[in-house]
This record gives structure tokens, sequence and C-alpha cells, in this order.
């Protein structure tokens, strides 16, 4: 405080001074400091996205969103600032912002603040375009719109979101479709990490799960967590928790997933890789390999996994393992796109190690012989987007996949690199018999209109 009082015009001061008073709680100060310093960078995109991420920690989340809507305006090809408001709005239209009426399923069914939900489906538009199918990556190399240009890639060729009408006739073909199939033996499945943004992004994405799906299906929810999570899940929040789920079931499951294992010397494995700690690692290791043999889950033939940040935007009014089940599909997936090199450095080495060791592996009928390579032979960065995926659960119980996932897991790369769950389920062996099931088959597609 005394650096901002020696130097008022100093944006680095002010902006350290009101990151300290929101860290006190002193939300009022923190935001009469935010605008002073940004009087004096009215420009710097960045600095308004920080000012919102600190107001965001504190009681008032809506004293943030006026600074999130300069970030975009100042900044608006990069997806990032368009996300970060339209997540604070859904927060405030289906949360904080929601007038809630009387009896047992008020939080449910409180009406949402139609303006803050309008706002947040504004600020979707600019990332509305067609899902990418491997087919559409593997002839042309489609890319979303978040990975182009290093995240700014929303240049203004977005095709316009369908209407209410249009949706409906999409998914009316979907009905009938998982109608004749009939209901299945599904699971929705989501983790649940230890940060509290997590808690509350679950709060969201299952209050929207309910509205716009399951409030019809009632298919049971899983939330599984860490060892970590156990503090934030009193019996009243799940309690709550059981409450936005309707009626559908509910349970939750502690991990035993947050050890080392056993093979994995601890010397060799980093604090942190890019800022992501041990935790995060143990994450990615359950959701490519361990998830799929949890015996709690043996009951059930399809598994629908969701991050606690995936949020479904409008009505999805298909049984969704119907319909899995109807195209005898194996593998849904949101979206397909390259990852970052700087995260997957060594996953190529490391499978292209495995295709060596196994010369009776036919290539030709996994990814690895359907076009995803270099020049120089190597994977090249594709993957599955799995913040929303669909798949049987014998998918990753194929002798194939947990082979290649024991391969991987040995090899101990997912504790000393960043690697993701994405590209290790995008190189699994795939059969030719089994099929996948693109989003535009499953996925929801946003509803440009609020619930």
């Amino acid at each position: 405080m005394a650096g901002a009082k020696l130097n008022p015009s100093s944006p680095g001061m002010l902006s350290s001074l009101a990151t300290v008073r929101s860290d006190l709680g002193e939300w009022k100060g923190a935001a009469g400091t935010w605008r002073r310093a940004l009087a004096l960078t009215p420009s710097d995109a960045g600095r308004y996205s920080s000012a919102a991420a600190s107001l965001q920690r504190g009681t008032r989340p809506a004293d943030a969103i006026p600074f999130l809507r300069s970030a975009a305006a100042l900044d608006p090809t990069n997806w990032q600032r368009h996300y970060a408001l339209a997540h604070a709005c859904l927060k405030m239209a289906f949360l904080t912002g929601a007038t809630v009426g009387a009896g047992a399923a008020a939080t449910l069914d409180a009406t949402p603040d139609a303006e803050y939900a309008a706002e947040a489906f504004e600020a979707l538009r600019p990332l509305h375009r067609p899902p990418i199918s491997l087919r559409m990556r593997a002839e042309s190399g489609a890319e979303p719109p978040w990975t182009r240009y290093d995240g700014r890639g929303l240049v203004g060729d977005e095709p316009p979101p369908l209407d209410s009408a249009a949706l409906g006739r999409a998914q009316s073909t979907r009905r009938a479709e998982a109608a004749r199939a009939g209901r299945q033996k599904g699971v929705i499945v989501y983790k649940l990490g230890p940060k509290s943004s997590e808690l509350d992004n679950l709060r969201l994405s299952l209050r929207l799960l309910t509205r716009y799906h399951n409030r019809k299906f009632r298919y049971p929810v899983l939330v599984a967590f860490d060892l970590e999570a156990v503090a934030s899940l009193s019996e009243s929040v799940r309690a709550e928790m059981r409450q936005l789920a309707q009626g559908a079931p509910l349970s939750f499951e502690q991990l035993d997933a947050h050890t080392l294992p056993s093979w994995l010397p601890a010397r060799s494995v980093p604090e942190k890789v890019l800022g992501f700690p041990v935790a995060y690692r143990h994450m990615i290791r359950w959701k490519a390999g361990l998830m799929w043999r949890m015996a709690s889950l043996e009951q059930y033939e399809y598994i629908w996994l969701l991050d606690t940040d995936a949020f479904l935007l409008g009505p999805l009014t298909y049984d969704v393992f119907g319909l899995m089940a109807a195209r005898n599909a194996s593998y849904g997936y949101a979206d397909v796109h390259g990852e970052d090199p700087s995260i997957v450095g060594g996953l190529s080495e490391c499978v292209s190690k495995y295709v060596r060791a196994r010369p009776s592996l036919n290539v030709a009928s996994t990814i690895f012989g359907r076009g995803f390579r270099t020049r120089q032979g190597k994977w090249d960065g594709t993957k599955f987007y799995t913040n929303f995926q669909v798949a049987r659960r014998d998918f990753g119980n194929l002798a194939g996949y947990r082979d290649l996932f024991d391969f991987i897991d040995r090899d101990g790369g997912i504790y000393r690199h960043r690697w993701g769950a994405d590209p290790i389920l995008f190189q699994a062996d795939c059969p030719p018999h089994q099929s996948e099931c693109p989003p535009h088959q499953v996925g929801c597609r946003p509803d440009p209109l609020p619930g």
C-alpha cells in the first residue's frame, strides 16, 4: 500500500494494491483501485482480466463483469476473453443472480436472470462454428478458433448460430433414433478436484445438466473426488448436489488414485510441470486409464464423462446413450484439434516405442494409420477434446487400449510431462469394426436463446 501512495500514477503499484485489497476482502476498495489503475492503462486487456479475476474471488461477482466486457472488447480475437465473460454471466444467471422461489426445488427451479443469460449467449457467439470431426481434420487440417493464431483465431468467419426452431429440427431425428434403441445402462461421471472453483463449476454444470437434459432421463450421476476435495464435500454440500440432481441417483466416490504408482520413484517426478502440480497428473492418469477399470462402473455399458466446467447451454432432448446404441458408436467426442507441442513433448516418441515393441500390431487399423502424421512419420498432435465425451465402458477396456495405456503408464511420462488424457485416448487402438460418433451426432450445440 505504501508503494501506491508513494507512486499513485504507477499502474503496477495500483494493480498490486487492488489485488491485496481483494485478498483481504475489501471488495469496494479493490474495485475502486482497479479502476484507478485501468484509467492509466485503458487499452490493456490483460489488466482488465486480472481485475476481474481478483474481484471474482469475492462475494460480489457482478463487480467483475464490466471488466470482463472491456477485456473482450479490447481483445476481440482472443477466445479466452469471450469465454471468461460468458462463464461469469452464466454463473450470475443461473446461480448467483437467479430469482429463487419457495419449496425444496427452489435452487434448481429458480428463474434465470434473463439479462445475464442473454449476455452469456451473446458472448459465446464469436466461438460458434461447426464441430470438427476426424474426417475434417484429416482432409483439411481443420482447427477450432481457439487453436488458430496462438489462441486469437476469432477472425469473424464463424457461421450464425442455429435458431431454436432449427435446433429442434436437428434434434428430432436423433430423438427418434434414440427412442428406438430404448433406455441404456449409462452413467454420467464428474471428476471433482480440490479447487473451490471446481465445486462452484460443478453446481452450475449439474444444474444445467438437470435443467436441459437429465430431469427427463434421470440417468445416475457419479461424482468422483480426490482426497484433497473431502473437506469441501460436507453433508450439506452433498445434500445440495442431490437436490440439484432432481431425483436422478447421485453418488460420491473417493478415489485412491492420489499416490504415485509403485514402480515410479518420487525423485523422478517434478513438483510442477508447466505450472501443473502432481495432483493434476494423478487426474490425467485416472481419466486416461484408471477410470475405465473402476469397480463401481462395471454395471454400466456407457460412460458420459463431463468436466466440472462443461455446461449444457440449451435443451438436449434426446437420450445421449440411446443414440450411441442406435448408431453402434463406441466413442463420442466434442471436438478434434491439435495439441500444443509444448504440452505433449515425448508422447509421440513413447507411442512410437510402443509400436516398435509390437511388431504384430496392424498399424493400418489404428489411429496411426489414419493420416494424422507429420512428413517425418510422427503423430501430428491431433487429439480428441475430452471435457465432454461419451463412450462405451468397453472402449477403455479393450485389450489393445489397456496394453497401450499400461505401456505409457509404466514409461512414467504422465508424471514427467504435462500430457493430457485427450491425446492418450486419441491414440488408442481402434479396430475397424468400431465406429465413432462425432459431436454433430451426440453433442448439443448452444441454443442462442436463454433457457
